[in-house]
């Protein structure tokens, strides 16, 4: 027996326990059979992963086999020792007829931190309010339905330089005036220029994949094919040049919300940026196979799908609208339209208006809502930061309450907007 808080075997008996006599800590007798079976479990957790080095080590795996699905057509990458991979699209066992042109290896990968149970919770809270209108065979989640996939994404360290011009307003009063109320604030010239430095932005080609980062980069592991071992990877494509609008694109989003966030508590009615000016300095990038919990269902010739961040639970999804149910809220809405109309036409254009807004609405929320790629929660640094502001008159007798044309968006405000709007409705 060893102790369990120095590991020493120098242990002796004192009365109904035991005694360390290297550290003097006491155990418990009825702990002794606990402490063993925590000692062996650790024994095996290292034995295993003294294997699993030499296997990465001395590649004992041999080369990954690159397989094209013949029925999605989707391409994924196996370690040999699977003999009948299944892919985790459409679920379809694959043979080594299937084999296909292998792709190019990423130059990192980052491991699972995220249980498939805590995963499958977060799979069945995302369709939990989209059952009305999808697949039966979607909304019964079947835990076989999901896989742990690697997915191949261009990972960039960005450093940028930013100008940015234009007008804020700062609050003096308001008052009543002829029962309208009106406001009075300063007018000033806003200029912010500034580095920017943005460690691990995350792009797919797949928008459904790029909308559940960020990933914690900082933990990224250099790759060996021992690490595919028990999981699927997707080939990869990737090329650096297919992303090179895109990166400066979600540099200067990055970018434009750090400046916001260096005048938002000054000018409480907000900022216009006339000049948006952003430059890419350097950019860094590497494809890296990340973490993700797929759940799909093929339903006909369509695959429905939620994809889960193996780190951090971010969930979004690809859900396909069930055309009868669809049909069927379509033909209700007909019929009720025609009975108003004996009543009123003016009512009943609106019910025809409200009913085609709350489809195309369903649409959006099943197919659309979540399609946002979360760059600003990317890991980004500001410094060399100047500010030069200049107050250029004060303005009276304003009837908004912030300033017209304001482009300082605060997104949660608009999403309490949108969600109070929807519980009136309901």
């Amino acid at each position: 027996m060893k102790c369990p808080k120095c590991g020493s075997l120098n242990i002796s008996l004192d009365g109904e326990n035991y005694k360390c006599n290297n550290c003097g800590n006491l155990i418990a007798g009825s702990n002794v059979a606990k402490t063993n079976s925590i000692l062996d479990s650790l024994n095996d957790y290292q034995k295993s992963q003294d294997v699993f080095n030499k296997t990465m080590n001395n590649n004992v795996l041999g080369p990954l086999i690159t397989y094209k699905c013949p029925k999605c057509l989707n391409s994924i990458v196996k370690d040999t020792s699977t003999t009948s991979p299944v892919c985790p699209w459409c679920h379809n066992t694959l043979t080594i007829n299937d084999k296909a042109i292998d792709g190019v290896n990423p130059s990192y990968i980052l491991p699972f931190s995220l249980d498939k149970e805590s995963a499958k919770d977060k799979i069945e809270e995302y369709i939990k309010d989209k059952k009305m209108f999808s697949d039966k065979a979607f909304s019964n989640i079947d835990s076989n339905n999901i896989s742990l996939v690697y997915f191949p994404y261009l990972v960039s360290d960005i450093k940028c330089h930013a100008d940015y011009a234009g007008n804020g307003e700062i609050s003096v009063n308001s008052e009543v005036k002829n029962g309208k109320k009106v406001y009075t604030a300063d007018l000033y010239n806003v200029e912010r220029n500034f580095d920017i430095d943005i460690k691990g932005l995350i792009l797919s080609s797949n928008s459904v994949l790029n909308s559940i980062g960020p990933f914690d980069t900082s933990k990224l592991l250099p790759w060996k094919p021992g690490y595919l071992t028990g999981y699927v990877g997707v080939r990869n494509d990737l090329k650096e040049t297919d992303f090179k609008d895109d990166i400066l694109k979600y540099s200067t989003s990055i970018a434009t919300n750090s400046s916001y966030d260096t005048v938002n508590s000054m000018y409480d009615r907000g900022v216009n940026w006339d000049k948006k000016d952003v430059k890419l300095v350097s950019s860094l990038s590497n494809v890296c196979y990340l973490p993700v919990y797929l759940y799909s269902v093929r339903i006909g010739k369509q695959i429905s799908y939620v994809v889960v961040n193996g780190v951090n639970g971010n969930t979004s999804g690809d859900v396909s609208l069930s055309i009868s149910k669809i049909a069927i809220l379509s033909i209700v809405l007909l019929v009720l339209c025609l009975v108003l109309r004996l009543i009123s036409s003016f009512i009943s254009g609106l019910v025809l208006l409200g009913g085609i807004a709350f489809i195309f609405y369903i649409i959006y929320k099943y197919k659309g809502s979540e399609f946002n790629n979360k760059c600003t929660d990317t890991s980004h640094v500001v410094s060399n930061l100047v500010q030069n502001d200049k107050l250029v008159r004060r303005e009276t007798d304003l009837t908004d309450d912030k300033i017209v044309n304001n482009s300082s968006i605060d997104v949660n405000d608009i999403k309490n907007k949108i969600n109070g709007v929807l519980k009136k409705r309901k």
